[in-house]
């Protein structure tokens, strides 16, 4: 991955990787050492009893109180940043949102703090259906966001307008938080009249920029 990376900066390029919050299953149940943390293990930083950490299932809760947890974090930060030399991360399945009941506010803020202590800048993207009332606690940690579903949500979104109008209401809750981390003119100038906007012009602003939290 080092190597590709390299290859992909060589030419200019960006290299993005993709992340659920919590600590891998198989990492917890071999109880794999944290790197640079004598004494500390992908179980230790495990809460008790185990619980799933997102919605696909696929990682367990940290243990806040144990400090093999933020040990954990900042060897995640560690890789993507000084091993793999990453742009972007992509943080899928965060929650509240996400069609899941969990809450990964606090793994998203310590994640944030250790990429940044690494001193490489790495573009933070929550998704994907970021409850907007705990807006407030992603925001500060977070350069883009997921208002919906995919754009190709498994439905008919990309073939009937009434599909795409549910989109304007998805984004609106979201418009505060976007304007001001500095979305784009051109999106937050669209934004701010969703409820006045002529549905016709609502068609030809539904590109992929207009809608708040995507910004290129």
């Amino acid at each position: 991955m080092r190597r590709l990376a390299d290859t992909l900066h060589s030419r200019g390029q960006k290299l993005g990787l993709y992340l659920n919050p919590g600590l891998p299953k198989a990492a917890v149940r071999a109880a794999s050492p944290v790197l640079d943390s004598p004494g500390c293990t992908a179980a230790a930083a495990a809460a008790r009893p185990l619980r799933p950490a997102n919605r696909f299932g696929n990682a367990f809760a940290l243990n806040w109180s144990s400090p093999c947890a933020a040990a954990y974090v900042r060897s995640v930060a560690h890789q993507f940043s000084a091993e793999l030399r990453a742009d972007l991360l992509k943080l899928d399945a965060v929650s509240p949102g996400s069609e899941w009941h969990g809450d990964n506010a606090r793994f998203v803020a310590a994640l944030s703090r250790a990429l940044e202590a690494t001193g490489r800048t790495v573009w933070v993207s929550l998704s994907w259906s970021i409850d907007p009332a705990s807006a407030a606690a992603f925001v500060p940690f977070a350069n883009s966001w997921r208002t919906s579903d995919d754009v190709e949500c498994y439905c008919d979104v990309l073939e009937r307008w009434p599909a795409v109008r549910r989109r304007f209401a998805q984004a609106r809750p979201w418009l505060r938080y976007s304007c001001e981390a500095g979305g784009s003119d051109r999106a937050c100038d669209a934004s701010r009249g969703l409820r006045t906007l002529a549905r016709r012009s609502r068609r030809r602003l539904s590109d992929p920029w207009t809608r708040p939290g995507h910004v290129p």
